[in-house]
């Protein structure tokens, strides 16, 4: 793949960002955990019909701040690929 120039200034913008991300954005406060949006993203869950044979994709999933969450919902059907870098 050919990144142009403005695919680099995005890639350093969250590669520059990535260390603090989580605790920016995710971390709890008052409890310390990864859990500041849980209810948000449990109810965003819950809208989705998944079926048994169903399979869901996280594209664009920087961190895989759902992976817990789909884990708890999905259990041993989530598979996981991981594709590292912005």
């Amino acid at each position: 793949m050919i990144l142009d120039e403005q695919d680099k200034e995005r890639q350093a913008f969250f590669n520059q960002r990535a260390h603090t991300w989580l605790d920016k954005f995710y971390k709890n406060p008052d409890s310390g955990r990864y859990d500041r949006h849980r209810d948000k993203i449990k109810r965003i869950l819950a809208t989705l019909e998944v079926e048994p044979d169903h399979q869901i994709l996280d594209l664009g999933c920087g961190s895989g701040v759902l992976v817990p969450y789909l884990l708890e919902w999905l259990g041993d059907r989530l598979w996981k690929w991981i594709m590292p870098g912005a």
